[in-house]
């Protein structure tokens, strides 16, 4: 994993539901995940759904910036506070993702930024 990577959200405007991923490349990720969509070939078929059904509307946040490969905890931190892994809130429902947990890392903690 090449560092520092920056935690970022896609949220789509109409049905509110998130993407939480990480990249060394944010612009270039963001771009890479508008062109699969557009090109109707995104891996992710939630995704690519809403984008059929309900156009291109997207807001895009950078959240967090992981330095240390340790702290790639972090991107599972902000799956679980911004609900990406449920269903009808976000995009994260990949078996990976889901294996995560708050409880896992023992973060009882606010958001570590």
């Amino acid at each position: 994993m090449n560092l520092p990577r920056t935690i970022y959200a896609i949220k789509h405007n109409r049905t509110g539901k998130i993407y939480v991923g990480s990249s060394q490349d944010y612009t270039g990720r963001i771009l890479n995940h508008m062109y699969r969509l557009r090109n109707g070939n995104h891996s992710n078929k939630s995704m690519q759904n809403d984008f059929n059904n309900y156009g291109e509307n997207y807001s895009f946040y950078k959240l967090d910036v992981i330095n240390e490969y340790e702290e790639r905890k972090r991107e599972y931190l902000w799956m679980e506070i911004l609900h990406s892994r449920e269903k009808d809130t976000g995009y994260n429902l990949y078996e990976n993702a889901r294996k995560f947990s708050l409880e896992s890392y023992n973060i009882t903690d606010s958001i570590p930024i």
